[in-house]
């Protein structure tokens, strides 16, 4: 539909006509230009016109100069393959420019892949341009597998050549896992190896975890090795929890390692306790260690609080106590005055306060103002600031004034006080 014609008011053509006469002066009063003889105009040259692309270019609108820029394109390569290409190569790099090669390598690609790749390792260069290995080898190899394969010589090595093989492998899989496989354990580059089985695996893993670990340990290398580990072993510890124990150590000491023992622990622990306590001894790490027992005390806590309130207390003192004092301080803290007479029979004066402290928070949650007054009247430095602050600072939250109004007449050390209002 035709644009509507803007108008101009009358003041806006007075000073357009005024701007006229500055510019070329007397061209409001000109009269029109006599006709040229039919002769004359003949011999004239007509006008060039615009590129359309170039044009669609020149759009201020991010949104209008991609939707124009896409149909030129698409009539461009309709008409002239030869000729959106080198407008492609003129383009500046950017955000059209990929959206431009995605449609001009996939509008070749359908038609000659050979040609589609040749052009994207001449152009694809930024890892965004070069995503679009994962789109066109998904589709090749959804089509015809080997022909994918065969197709991966022209792909230059990096970036550009993973994304190709994981989405070969990833299209592969569906339609024949055994093939990919067998096809990823075959490859002699062990970087690409490791991707391809990494990516063929998943579905291995799901079925069979320890297969997949078995395999994984063959075949990968890390970082790939140990994702797929977790990730199998993530999926075993669901139903055998006693084999996923003695697979932990298989990955490297770090967040991987002790989210996995922490995982195992617990499941051991819902199976029972005193099997998941002998195998958290094991555990070399103190941190993990430490995690993984807290875990099982968060199965035994909902089962059995009274046992497992018991079992911490007699613990020996030493790190590992303060934190599991702390960690189950929260659970028990549902029952303030039962939470405080365990707390304060912990032989451990670093779990204690830790115990303490938790206690006050979560209690605060619920009823600031008591929570607070205990706290407050704790006789033991360090064990009264640090219980207050956590509670004063949620009495604060949800009741400003009445926590200040109490911390303006209470009777503790101006220097607490201080302190209490410093936190946020």
């Amino acid at each position: 539909m035709p644009k509507p014609v803007a108008f101009l008011r009358p003041h806006a053509v007075a000073t357009l006509a005024a701007v006229c006469a500055v510019a070329w002066p007397g061209c409001s009063k000109s009269p029109p230009p006599a006709p040229r003889p039919a002769a004359a105009a003949a011999q004239s040259p007509a006008p060039a016109q615009e590129d359309p692309l170039a044009k669609a270019l020149t759009l201020d609108d991010p949104r209008e100069r991609a939707i124009r820029l896409g149909g030129e394109l698409q009539r461009t390569l309709a008409r002239d393959p030869a000729a959106a290409v080198q407008f492609l190569r003129t383009m500046p790099r950017g955000r059209d420019f990929t959206q431009a090669l995605f449609a001009v390598l996939t509008f070749i690609g359908a038609r000659d892949p050979a040609a589609a790749l040749k052009l994207a390792a001449e152009l694809a260069r930024s890892p965004e341009e070069q995503a679009f290995y994962s789109l066109f080898f998904d589709r090749l190899a959804g089509e015809n597998p080997r022909v994918a394969v065969d197709q991966l010589a022209l792909v230059p090595a990096g970036t550009a050549r993973e994304n190709a093989i994981r989405a070969l492998a990833t299209a592969w899989n569906r339609t024949d896992p055994a093939a990919v496989m067998d096809w990823a354990q075959s490859l002699a580059d062990p970087g690409e190896r490791s991707a391809a089985v990494e990516t063929a695996i998943g579905d291995l893993a799901a079925r069979d975890p320890q297969l997949a670990i078995e395999i994984a340990r063959r075949f990968m290398r890390p970082p790939a090795l140990e994702r797929t580990i977790y990730s199998a072993l993530m999926r075993l510890v669901l139903s055998d929890p006693e084999a996923a124990s003695a697979l932990v150590p298989l990955l490297p000491p770090g967040d991987l390692q002790t989210t996995a023992a922490a995982h195992v622990a617990r499941s051991l622990a819902e199976r029972s306790v005193p099997a998941a306590l002998a195998w958290v001894k094991t555990i070399p790490i103190d941190l993990t260690r430490w995690i993984a027992f807290n875990h099982v005390l968060t199965s035994w806590v909902l089962r059995d609080r009274t046992a497992a309130a018991r079992h911490v207390l007699e613990l020996p003192p030493g790190q590992g106590t303060e934190f599991a004092a702390s960690h189950l301080a929260a659970y028990l803290a549902d029952d303030p005055a039962d939470a405080i007479l365990w707390a304060g029979a912990l032989p451990d004066e670093g779990a204690r306060l830790g115990a303490y402290a938790v206690i006050a928070s979560s209690w605060s949650q619920r009823a600031p103002a008591e929570a607070v007054r205990w706290a407050a009247s704790l006789n033991e430095d360090p064990l009264r600031p640090n219980a207050l602050g956590g509670a004063f600072s949620n009495w604060l939250l949800i009741d400003a004034d009445a926590a200040i109004k109490w911390l303006e007449t209470t009777k503790i050390p101006p220097a607490i006080k201080a302190k209490l209002l410093r936190r946020p």
